[in-house]
């Protein structure tokens, strides 16, 4: 079956390529130069002190926090 592609995003070393199309299929395509080289990077990559989450994964752990400690799910 014949999907478009919805989305398409680089791996943070520019190392992948990843796509997703409309039938949920994920594909992952290494990224190289057209001798077959790996890419290499211009510039260092830093970290961050954030974590990105979900909004539902945030209002999830919200809500385990009203919860009495002992408490069992």
């Amino acid at each position: 079956m014949n999907s478009f592609v919805l989305q398409m995003r680089m791996s943070f070393d520019d190392q992948y390529l990843f796509t997703v199309s409309e039938d949920a299929c994920l594909f992952i395509f290494k990224a190289v130069d057209k001798e077959g080289r790996g890419m290499k990077r211009d510039k260092e990559v830093g970290y961050a002190e954030e974590i990105l989450i979900t909004k539902s994964d945030l209002e999830e752990k919200v809500s385990f926090r009203h919860l009495p400690k002992n408490s069992c799910l």
